[in-house]
């Protein structure tokens, strides 16, 4: 990834796992569980505002 383009500059990107197949469903479901550590917070976000142009909303 990152390293292979910008530090190293030898375009071989040593991925871990190396494989999509060798990522478990346990491992995805890591990144998309809740977060009860103490003093962790949700992020919020700002409310949105109608009266923007439509270019300036965000279609999220």
């Amino acid at each position: 990834g990152c390293r292979a383009i910008l530090i190293d500059k030898d375009r071989k990107p040593k991925w871990e796992p190396s494989k999509l197949e060798f990522v478990s469903d346990s491992d995805v479901d890591l990144y998309f569980s809740k977060v009860d550590a103490e003093g962790w917070k949700d992020l919020e976000f700002p409310k949105r505002f109608n009266n923007l142009p439509a270019h300036a909303i965000s279609k999220l």
